[in-house]
């Protein structure tokens, strides 16, 4: 069964728990949060502090222990919900005993595991029969549920969506846009903006775009992936008035250049692999980024060639040189910008 996405897990135990093993893999606090409350919602109803149980893994951690925790049965319930909590940090030989129990793991217990994701597994489907942490990834999706906590696209406008109505407010998708521009994609920010904004807006209950303009401030990283996204439009009125958002705020040019600079050489790079035939997901394994972001990426070259990208990216050396040789730093990224979004 293919992984979840985060939106996808949340609509699955809205209509109920039809899986008794989920593994969770995300650094993302926010993304684990939110399946935690739903599972535990769906899950236990009643006499919580008897049938909820939350392990911590560790190296030291053995396969017995967690198995003798999963064949606990439920309090005055049918089922009860066992927390294995950063299974990443078990031993191999744990991973291996534990993979090996769940298939026969008690039906009256649902067990969600969680991990961070490995750096050497970014981007990558697991390897059949493989060891480790990605072997376990491969066994548990045979038996059960797993979800990618990775948002970005269409799953992060998902996530502000489901933020604002768990709240009890709407948003616009106008206006959600708006949002992500400003704030960005961490889900944290995201997280603590959404609170802010439906205080905000009380009683209204309506998110409109003068709230998000009173209320968030962008961030940096916002501002800079804002403009990237404005070029690879090609609007270049958009492009403009956000450079100027970032030389008000003191944003160096050569700063914003070297920016530009970087992410102009990964589109070459992403461009080239595509037209090698890597898949995505080799992609980001090769170039090191994530998911969401190669898919944004490659989106971004179906307007560009090889000689056009390798055209920017002597425009972007010139004006680099440009601005070393003392010539004003703005005047030559706003003609930059316009030569780019023609």
């Amino acid at each position: 069964m293919p992984a979840l996405g985060y939106s996808q897990a949340l609509d699955a135990l809205t209509v109920g728990v039809k899986s008794n093993l989920w593994l969770l893999v995300t650094d993302n606090t926010v993304v684990l949060r939110g399946v935690q409350d739903a599972l535990l919602n769906a899950v236990v109803t009643d006499f919580r502090d008897f049938n909820f149980h939350r392990h911590d893994c560790e190296r030291k951690t053995e396969a017995g222990t967690l198995i003798a925790l999963c064949e606990e049965l439920p309090m005055m319930t049918d089922r009860r919900l066992v927390w294995l909590r950063d299974v990443h940090q078990l031993s191999e030989a744990a991973l291996k005993s534990l993979a090996a129990y769940l298939p026969t793991a008690s039906p009256g217990t649902v067990v969600f595991m969680s991990a961070q994701p490995k750096a050497s597994s970014r981007g990558e489907e697991p390897e059949e029969g493989g060891g480790g942490l990605r072997g376990f990834i491969s066994a548990v999706q045979k038996l059960g549920t797993v979800v990618g906590g990775t948002l970005g696209g269409e799953e992060l406008a998902r996530f502000v969506e489901r933020g604002f109505a768990a709240r009890g407010v709407r948003i616009a998708p106008g206006v959600r846009q708006m949002f992500l521009t400003r704030v960005g994609e961490d889900a944290s920010a995201l997280d603590s903006e959404m609170d802010k904004i439906a205080c905000y807006v009380g009683e209204r209950r309506q998110v409109e775009q003068r709230d998000v303009e009173a209320i968030t401030t962008w961030t940096p990283d916002a501002k800079i992936f804002a403009l990237s996204d404005a070029i690879a439009r090609k609007d270049g009125g958009e492009a403009l008035r956000i450079l100027g958002v970032l030389i008000d705020d003191e944003q160096h040019p050569l700063a914003i250049l070297g920016y530009l600079s970087s992410q102009f050489r990964s589109l070459l790079k992403v461009k080239a692999l595509g037209e090698r035939g890597e898949s995505p997901a080799r992609i980001a394994s090769l170039t090191e980024r994530k998911d969401y972001q190669i898919k944004k990426d490659l989106a971004a070259t179906r307007r560009y060639s090889v000689r056009d990208l390798e055209t920017v990216l002597e425009m972007l050396a010139r004006a680099d040189l440009g601005m070393k040789s003392g010539k004003d730093g703005r005047l030559l990224l706003e003609m930059l910008l316009i030569h780019l979004c023609r």
